[in-house]
């Protein structure tokens, strides 16, 4: 049985995944390894200011991507929430380097946002990603409203209709963007799937209407994925626990934004009281240190 001295200690996750490291060069991988020429990055800054979000696909190794979806399965089949693939170096090696695609489409440097989340959806039980939502609800009526934030979010198995892939609503044919709560009935042949194969980068900014679907048993495997929310560093956003995009987060740091999300996330997923109490005994008010 897990915990919460044993999900607080090193030994036990290297344990659960000994195929992964702990603070043992977190964040420096001396070059971005996201293939993204200037062309298709051109075209997703467009596709961003118009419809509000964007994809890169394959830009990833799959040499990189898969001790990443292992680790989340070991996790899961351990009965560990997914979220706690973060507590190893690869994933914050993987955030460092979305600064190559991150930059360009916020055009200056940014921010993380210590927000963020790692699915596993098994078919098997039908489960879904989050229900349709905006990241941030802006108060005006201006339907060209410009994007000051934006999530990434990768990829660790194909994404499929059938698995839950993403779905966005793109502003240019959403009457109720960036304000409104509800997604009216018109718009529904608008909606555009975002199938993804492992190893692509999709998102969209934080006003954008957009949901996971749910997981159906025909599907051939589970959905894997994770993301983060970026802000540029000129929006001076005042939230403690913003990360430096060269600044990664240490073993105690992580400990303290896992236990951060699931608090943050709760209105949107169930998990066991052991976590629950994980994360009561291990966050701090918005984990002021970790900035």
């Amino acid at each position: 049985m897990v915990t919460i001295d044993m999900l607080t200690r090193r030994s036990f996750w290297r344990e659960v995944c000994g195929q992964l490291n702990i603070d043992e060069g977190a964040g420096d991988s001396g070059h971005s390894r996201i293939r993204a020429d200037a062309g298709t990055v051109k075209r997703e800054q467009q596709r961003l200011g118009i419809d509000g979000y964007f994809r890169f696909d394959e830009v990833v190794d799959k040499a990189r991507i898969q001790p990443l979806r292992s680790g989340a399965e070991r996790l899961v089949r351990a009965g560990i929430p997914a979220v706690f693939l973060s507590i190893y170096d690869e994933f914050w090696q993987m955030v460092s380097d979305f600064e190559v695609i991150g930059t360009e489409l916020l055009g200056e440097q940014y921010r993380i946002f210590p927000d963020y989340w790692v699915w596993y959806l098994d078919p098997a039980r039908e489960q879904a990603g989050w229900k349709p939502h905006r990241e941030g609800y802006v108060d005006s009526d201006d339907r060209n409203y410009p994007t000051t934030s934006i999530s990434l979010w990768l990829a660790l198995s194909d994404a499929t209709a059938e698995n839950g892939c993403v779905y966005v609503l793109p502003k240019s044919k959403d009457q109720g963007y960036p304000s409104s709560v509800n997604l009216e009935l018109d718009t529904l042949q608008h909606i555009r799937a975002l199938e993804a194969r492992a190893g692509s980068i999709i998102g969209w900014n934080q006003s954008v209407f957009h949901w996971g679907s749910q997981s159906a048993q025909w599907a051939e495997e589970p959905r894997v994925s994770f993301a983060m929310e970026f802000s540029p560093v000129s929006q001076r956003r005042d939230i403690p626990g913003m990360l430096d995009a060269t600044g990664l987060p240490n073993f105690e740091q992580r400990l303290r934004l896992i236990a951060m999300q699931f608090e943050h996330y709760k209105h949107l997923h169930g998990e066991a009281e052991i976590y629950m109490d994980f994360s009561a005994a291990n966050r701090e008010e918005r984990a002021t240190s970790v900035a």
